[in-house]
């Protein structure tokens, strides 16, 4: 009985290492940590949120991805990848399109929703759209669209916010992103943030499309 107990006890260990060696490889080569420090990606993300980003990997269309904000050192931002080098990306009456097809996009309903960094609280249309094999929850304010006229990108990745009319947060502000400099995808949503309010459905170790 006490030779079982020691060799349980020993098994528990090595398991225990084995974790913990494991978590430190990904962490260094493989994962990063970030907190969302805007609005901007909501419904899919908000201020606060604890997420897991996956550093290896070909960013695709559809992705949400954390890049340093080309104009101001030491900032980043997150973002989703709306078209790739090559790409004509557009937006008209909210509907997206890359390269002249639209990409496939149903409204829900609408919500109110407090965005405190703004200091503002508005109703918001809630839809679902897809780009490439993903489908992701889209904001815009009641009774308006986004717009943005056909832009081609030349070299890097397009990114747009899923709260379509959040001011600044997107290409359409700073332009283009180099790829290489991404910091990788946002895979898992850790710890869901307090730092805005509504319905929004949030919890704890949720995948991000």
């Amino acid at each position: 009985m006490f030779q079982l107990g020691l060799l349980l006890f020993r098994l528990i260990g090595w398991t225990l290492a084995f974790v913990i060696v494991a978590a430190v490889v990904l962490r260094l080569f493989f994962l990063d940590l970030a907190v969302v420090g805007h609005n901007a990606m909501a419904p899919t993300l908000v201020a606060g949120d604890e997420v897991l980003v996956w550093r290896r990997g070909e960013i695709e269309v559809g992705d949400v991805v954390v890049c340093p904000y080309p104009s101001r050192a030491y900032d980043f931002v997150v973002g989703r990848v709306a078209g790739k080098r090559g790409d004509k990306v557009a937006i008209e009456e909210g509907t997206l399109s890359i390269n002249g097809r639209p990409a496939l996009k149903q409204r829900r309903g609408s919500m109110r929703f407090g965005d405190p960094l703004l200091r503002r609280e508005e109703t918001m249309t809630y839809s679902v759209e897809q780009l490439g094999s993903k489908e992701h929850g889209v904001f815009e304010r009641v009774r308006s669209h986004a717009s943005m006229p056909p832009r081609e990108i030349a070299q890097g990745i397009f990114l747009l916010s899923d709260n379509r009319q959040h001011p600044g947060q997107d290409s359409r502000s700073f332009g283009e992103v180099d790829p290489s400099s991404c910091l990788g995808k946002v895979v898992l949503r850790l710890v869901p943030g307090e730092r805005a309010k509504g319905g929004l459905p949030r919890s704890y170790l949720d995948p991000i499309d």
